[in-house]
């Protein structure tokens, strides 16, 4: 069978298929065969002439068999043909590929190109390439002038620093790469000074880079001082430093302590919120401490390491500015400036040398913090806000500290507690002191009396009651019916105002106190791993002994104060005297007293206990005198009176056998009446258990005393008549009598007769009255009596008794009957007397 290949190339191109060679198996068509085989014999078959492949079989076998060899050359002979002819055509093609692949490398440096030259094209490139291009070509021509060319490139780089220093530090960028730039310009300034003709302005640039690099300097101490910045900002600014004054790493370190030791001590020097700049100092003191373990010696060696690695004109941060045109003028500048390498010395501070350095700094840097503490909260006077500043800055303290080695935790500790406490304590002493204000009004008060006013008091049931506001609850009524029944006064209630606020500021001081035992630390503090300290552990010592240290102040300023105080009110009580007319100003005390008493803090260790207990005594003699004073003058007035009557009082409602008295006499009820007038006048809220007592032995020690005078003049009396002597006085004084002998008209014969009947009428009138005068005793005893145990020489009414007992020749039955007399009748009328019961 013939190839497709060679079929179709056998019939002109066209391509056959071998199906289309199936041999006819049609019975009718043999004949067709037959009758064409002799002329297809004789002739010659040109297969091109063949329209389909089904002319071929028209011919017997044989020819198509020839056909079929013909075909077969040719299709071999075309092959090889082909081959030749497909092995040119594929090294043509290889060619083909070189070249194109070439081209697109051409044209993709054409495209760098345009795309390099579409960046240049702007107006300042132009102009700079133009410029920089005539410049290369004055260069080219002008060899002979490279000096000139390098002063001029120089020159122009040292002018562009300043401007790039400037920009730097305005745009608060890196301070490492102004200090990069000012070396820079130092070298550069080196450089230009050897040069003969220098100008001017090379020494008007080292004075403006001089002053920028006080300006680096001033911005990098800013930094170092400042207790927010990271240690990649520190050591950043540390290198800056280092390369701007040629420094060494202990250098370094030394100026970074000092800095952050005067960032210390410029917040004691703040005059606002003081109590914040003392916690930001001691976090600036815990922060310095923690940057310097982290930064020295590893870091910042590290660091200064990358600085050497190169030549500083090669820096690519110094490549990187463009106002300074070193694609201009670096091939210009001079070998020193252009091979110029920082070097610090790397090995000069170890890890020890810098843990020494570090713990002197933090000796001196706790130093001068504790110095500056007492002064900046001693400031502070709000007891709360020193509390909070406490536990801020013990926290502060206790959660870094542990992780800083080479400081004494526990002495900074007791430092700072020392000085916080002291300002507490401080605090509490001003406090309690300022209980002066009341003893000042008090003194005030007394200096500038009103009489009328300040030793006044509102009854309780006046007219101006009736208009008091009766909303909330009647909360002002009750509270005037409280003041006008303790006697609170204007005057009283201005005192017990300024020492309610002074109580109130007191035991607020307390709560807070309290609230120092309750206060949580952090878990760390419980968890200490400092297994020696014991009881002196952090927490011990800020929630227990802490507390107590301030319980114990304000034990002991509340038992000053109170001392004071009593002094104080002392010294008043000493200036008023006994005199009836101090009687309102004691009042005045002893109301002011009882309201101290009352409201005295709790807890509190008086030296005087109970407090005022000592002055109370003094004043209520004053009040007794006081109150007693008119009662009295009454009484004796009465008492003359009465003796002057040739009659006993009431004489007529004696009863029994001997008749005896069984009421007192009108005077000395009166006594008792004016007396409890007088009482309730001063005020029903001063007549304590100790007042009354107090009064009724004033009372007993002045009846008696007027008493025992008026029985003395009476015996006298009596003496003068008996003797037949009558004094001009005497006469006045028994009127009635002298009347009566007038009108008897005696003569004188008769005169010692009639003296001797007057003389046993004026006994028996004394006896009488001497008679109701001991009913009246013992009365007042029993209206008088005091409840504790007396001596007889404490009991002035029991001697009266004795006296007037012996001078009446009253026996003992009767005496008896007196004294039961007496006592049921004090039993009836006691109520009437209701505040000496």
């Amino acid at each position: 069978m013939v190839p497709q290949t060679d079929r179709a190339a056998f019939y002109g191109g066209r391509s056959v298929d071998s199906r289309q060679f199936v041999p006819r198996t049609n019975t009718h068509e043999p004949h067709f065969y037959t009758n064409n085989c002799s002329v297809m014999a004789t002739e010659a078959i040109d297969p091109k002439m063949f329209k389909s492949w089904e002319d071929a079989f028209q011919y017997p076998v044989p020819v198509v068999r020839r056909l079929e060899q013909q075909l077969r050359g040719d299709i071999n002979e075309n092959r090889e043909k082909l081959r030749t002819l497909v092995g040119a055509s594929y090294r043509d093609l290889l060619g083909t590929a070189e070249r194109i692949i070439q081209m697109d490398e051409k044209m993709q440096q054409v495209e760098k190109s345009l795309a390099h030259i579409g960046r240049k094209c702007n107006s300042s490139a132009l102009e700079k390439a133009s410029l920089n291009y005539a410049q290369l070509d004055l260069h080219r021509t002008a060899q002979s002038n490279k000096e000139r060319y390098v002063f001029a490139s120089q020159l122009a780089l040292l002018r562009s620093c300043p401007s790039v220093v400037s920009q730097i530090l305005k745009k608060s960028s890196s301070t490492l790469l102004a200090a990069k730039v000012l070396v820079l310009a130092r070298l550069l300034h080196k450089a230009l000074s050897t040069s003969q003709e220098r100008p001017p302005l090379v020494d008007s640039l080292r004075n403006q880079s001089a002053s920028l690099r006080r300006k680096l300097l001033n911005r990098i101490d800013k930094c170092l001082s400042d207790v927010n910045a990271d240690a990649s900002t520190l050591v950043e600014n540390m290198c800056a430093f280092s390369l701007a004054t040629s420094s060494t790493p202990t250098d370094v370190l030394k100026h970074f302590h000092h800095v952050r030791l005067e960032g210390i001590a410029a917040h004691f020097e703040r005059q606002s919120n003081s109590q914040q700049h003392v916690l930001r100092a001691l976090k600036l003191c815990i922060k310095t401490l923690r940057d310097t373990q982290a930064i020295f010696p590893r870091e910042i060696t590290k660091s200064l390491s990358r600085l050497k690695s190169q030549p500083l004109i090669d820096d690519p941060d110094i490549q990187g500015i463009t106002d300074l045109d070193l694609d201009v003028h670096e091939r210009w500048l001079a070998n020193d400036v252009r091979d110029f390498t920082p070097w610090p010395r790397l090995d000069e501070l170890q890890a020890s040398e810098a843990n020494k350095i570090l713990k002197a700094w933090a000796k001196e840097a706790f130093n001068r913090f504790h110095q500056g503490v007492k002064p900046a909260i001693s400031k502070e006077e709000d007891f709360k806000v020193v509390l909070d500043l406490r536990k801020e800055l013990f926290e502060a303290w206790l959660s870094t500290s542990r992780r800083v080695p080479g400081v004494d935790r526990m002495g900074v500790l007791g430092d700072l507690r020392s000085s916080v406490n002291s300002q507490l304590l401080s605090i509490i002493s001003a406090r309690v002191r300022a209980v002066e204000d009341s003893t000042s009004i008090v003194a005030g008060t007394l200096a500038y009396w009103r009489a009328g006013v300040d030793g006044a008091s509102l009854s309780l049931w006046d007219s101006s009651s009736t208009s008091i506001d009766l909303s909330d609850g009647a909360k002002g009524f009750k509270q005037m019916i409280l003041h006008r029944s303790n006697g609170r006064n204007c005057s009283v209630l201005k005192v017990v105002s300024a020492f309610e606020r002074w109580a109130s500021s007191v035991e607020y001081i307390r709560t807070l106190i309290n609230g120092m035992k309750e206060s949580k630390w952090d878990d760390e503090l419980e968890d200490d791993a400092d297994d020696d300290l014991g009881l002196d552990s952090p927490k011990v010592l800020l929630s227990q002994d802490d507390p107590r240290f301030m319980e114990e102040g304000l034990k002991d300023a509340l038992a000053q104060s109170f001392a004071d105080l009593h002094k104080a009110l002392e010294s008043a009580v000493s200036e008023l005297g006994l005199a009836a007319q101090e009687g309102p100003k004691a009042t005045f005390l002893l109301r002011v007293i009882r309201e101290f008493q009352a409201r005295v803090p709790e807890g509190t260790n008086c030296s005087v206990q109970p407090f005022g207990l000592a002055l109370v005594q003094p004043l209520h003699r004053m009040l007794a005198t006081h109150v007693s004073a008119q009662p009295l003058l009454s009484f004796s007035t009465s008492l003359q009176r009465l003796f002057r009557s040739r009659y006993a009082p009431a004489r007529a409602l004696w009863e029994g056998n001997p008749p005896l008295p069984i009421q007192p006499s009108s005077a000395t009820f009166k006594l008792l009446l004016k007396l409890m007038n007088a009482m309730a006048a001063s005020g029903s809220d001063l007549w304590t258990t100790n007042a009354v007592n107090v009064l009724k032995e004033v009372l007993q020690m002045e009846i008696c005393g007027k008493l025992h005078d008026l029985i003395a003049s009476m015996k006298s009396t009596s003496a003068k008549l008996v003797k037949g002597h009558r004094s001009v006085g005497e006469d006045q004084a028994n009127s009635e009598l002298t009347e009566r002998q007038d009108r008897v008209e005696i003569s004188n014969g008769h005169e010692e007769a009639i003296n001797t009947e007057m003389s046993d009428s004026k006994t028996l009138v004394r006896r009488e009255q001497l008679t109701q005068l001991l009913f009246d005793v013992h009365y007042l005893k029993k209206a008088f009596h005091v409840a504790r145990e007396i001596t007889i020489n404490e009991a002035p009414f029991t001697l009266l008794v004795h006296v007037i007992k012996d001078d009446t020749k009253v026996g003992d039955a009767e005496e008896g009957q007196l004294e039961k007399s007496a006592t049921e009748y004090w039993k009836r009328t006691h109520l009437l007397f209701a505040l000496l019961v």
